[in-house]
């Protein structure tokens, strides 16, 4: 006699099954997105009280300095992709700048956006996910800026650096005889990082034997809370020091017009001056991308939150915030 076999799936358990795999798979994505927009505020309280944060001014009498800035490219996202906490419905517009100062002394570029060569350096070095991450959208390269403005690579003593990441270092390459300026322990590092394949640093930049190096290196000078800085002029108005955590040897650089105008261009530590303020991190995803040392970052956040609340009038200016370069003026055209 033959046996009845009952099938091991019904439609109505494929269906229970089915909704219970999508449930699951919801779970997963609103826990990983709530992970990452979850507002997360740095504790200064290790900071609170601790050392002198306010920054030394130049003395009366100072030469002044002229600085002008342009932007080579840009992207747009949700202010929530760009630090913890902030808003999925806000747009921050990330930018590559960079900025010409003028000293009596000297002039100098610092950074300079995205170089002439981008395009095809990006093709060569980023594919599928982090092509469509790092995408930008490119403007008038800074040769061509610096130009319309009445610049040749000539006219600058140097180019300073903060780090050597892709979007920073792609401006060496249009400066094939001026010096360039940064710290050799972010040398050192983007050529270790670059050798492992890290993808924000792109060897074919920096690893050229016929860049002209000029290291800077820093004096057992205190400023404000750093125990080492760099006067470049030896005037106070433009001082370097060393911001931990982003790279191996990211520099910042404080620039004072006046006791009313000063600028703390902190390079990426923190992409956004708001998030400076409150004092929050960029989102998990993001910092896993492009932080070397998530904890040094952080405390270097949170010490920059302390000396923008200790120096009434510096303004903190990180490389791509373009809310924060508002405030700068624009690099001008050269009268005709």
């Amino acid at each position: 006699m033959s046996q009845s076999r009952s099938l091991p799936f019904t439609p109505r358990t494929l269906l229970l099954t089915g909704l219970a795999l999508l449930g699951a798979l919801l779970l997963v994505i609103g826990g990983f997105a709530a992970y990452q927009l979850w507002p997360r505020v740095i504790d200064t309280s290790a900071l609170a009280g601790e050392g002198e944060y306010r920054l030394p001014v130049p003395e009366p009498g100072a030469p002044q300095v002229e600085l002008g800035y342009f932007v080579t490219g840009q992207n747009v996202s949700p202010q929530a992709f760009i630090f913890s906490g902030g808003s999925l419905l806000k747009e921050h517009t990330s930018i590559f700048s960079g900025v010409v100062v003028r000293h009596p002394e000297a002039t100098f570029l610092f950074e300079g956006g995205i170089g002439s060569r981008i395009a095809g350096e990006f093709e060569r070095n980023f594919s599928g996910l982090n092509a469509k991450l790092f995408a930008y959208e490119g403007r008038t390269p800074a040769l061509e800026q610096l130009r319309a403005a009445g610049l040749a690579p000539s006219d600058f003593n140097f180019v300073l650096l903060t780090h050597l990441h892709w979007d920073h270092a792609g401006i060496i390459k249009d400066f094939p005889q001026t010096p360039i300026r940064l710290l050799e322990a972010e040398y050192e590092g983007a050529v270790t990082a670059g050798k492992i394949g890290n993808p924000g640093f792109f060897p074919e930049q920096y690893m050229d034997p016929a860049i002209n190096w000029d290291f800077v290196k820093l004096d057992p000078v205190p400023f404000g809370p750093f125990e080492r800085s760099k006067d470049i002029f030896g005037d106070g108005t433009a001082v370097l020091v060393e911001l931990g955590g982003h790279t191996a040897g990211s520099l910042g650089l404080v620039l004072t017009r006046s006791p009313k105008e000063r600028y703390f261009f902190i390079g990426d530590v923190s992409w956004s001056a708001e998030a400076v303020s409150i004092p929050a991190e960029k989102t998990p995803f993001a910092r896993s991308l492009v932080d070397r040392n998530r904890e040094e970052t952080a405390r270097t956040v949170a010490l920059l939150h302390e000396i923008a609340k200790a120096n009434p009038g510096l303004a903190i200016v990180p490389s791509h915030d373009e809310a924060a370069f508002a405030a700068l003026p624009r690099l001008a055209a050269a009268a005709p």
